[in-house]
């Protein structure tokens, strides 16, 4: 077996992207009214907001940089 000791917070952090997702990326919306990507994670239940970028690219790496930060072996970076 391939498991790993973990808790049930630790193993939600783990998730991919959800199935309605239109950026393809995880922790990044694209706002239409100001057209940019916006970057956010959640922590202990908080959102936390990681900043506005032109690019989703961008988004998404500061995104895969706060997902490491905070959850360490147990994120589920973004594909760039």
């Amino acid at each position: 077996m391939n498991l790993r000791k973990c808790n049930q917070t630790q193993n939600n952090r783990n998730k991919s992207i959800n199935k309605n997702n239109t950026t393809g990326f995880k922790g990044v919306y694209f706002r239409s009214r100001r057209k940019i990507f916006e970057s956010y994670i959640t922590v202990n239940w908080k959102h936390k907001y990681l900043g506005a970028f032109n690019t989703k690219k961008d988004a998404a790496i500061a995104y895969n940089n706060a997902a490491m930060e905070y959850f360490g072996k147990f994120a589920k970076l973004n594909d760039i």
